[in-house]
C-alpha cells in the first residue's frame, strides 16, 4: 500500500471516494451531494502550496485525507485544518493513521503549529483523543429553509 500525492489522473477515484463518505456519515442529511464542487476542491488542493492531498493506493485508491493550512483567525497562528478524511472500511485502521501522520508532517513543513480534525461521531473522537488530539469545539448544523 503505497500513500503519496494526488495527481489530477486521481481526481474522477477522489469524487467517487468522496460521495462514499458522504452517503456512509452524519453528514449525508445535512450536507448536498455535490460532485462539481468535490472535484473543484480536489484540484484545488492538488494545486495549491498550502494544500495536501495524500491517497492511499493499493492498485485502486482506497483512502484520503485533504488538509489545509491557514492563519488562525484568532491566533494568527498558520494551523492545519482537515476537510477530509476517508478510507474504505475494509481497509481501515492502521492505514488510516499512516494517512494522518503523514498529512501533520506535511503540515510541519509549511509551518503549521497545529493540525485540527474534524469527527463525524464520538468514535473518531475517541481515537483522535488516543493520537493524542484534545477537544476544542463541538460543531452544530442546521439546514436553513
Amino acid at each position: 500500500m503505497t500513500i503519496r500525492e494526488a495527481t489530477l489522473a486521481d481526481v474522477p477515484a477522489l469524487v467517487a471516494m468522496g460521495a462514499d463518505f458522504l452517503h456512509t456519515t452524519s453528514y449525508a442529511r445535512l450536507v448536498a451531494d455535490n460532485p462539481a464542487q468535490m472535484d473543484r476542491l480536489a484540484r484545488q488542493l492538488i494545486a495549491s502550496d498550502d494544500g495536501l492531498l495524500l491517497v492511499a493506493d493499493a492498485g485502486a485508491l482506497v483512502g484520503m485525507i485533504g488538509v489545509l493550512v491557514f492563519p488562525h483567525h484568532l491566533s494568527g497562528e498558520r494551523i492545519a485544518g482537515e476537510l477530509f478524511w476517508w478510507v474504505d472500511p475494509t481497509v481501515r485502521g492502521a492505514l488510516g493513521v499512516r494517512l494522518l501522520r503523514q498529512a501533520e508532517g506535511w503540515a510541519v513543513t509549511r509551518g503549521a503549529t497545529a493540525l485540527q480534525m474534524v469527527a463525524p461521531d464520538r468514535r473518531v473522537g475517541v481515537l483522535y483523543e488516543r493520537l493524542g488530539y484534545a477537544p476544542i469545539e463541538t460543531a452544530y448544523q442546521r439546514r436553513l429553509p
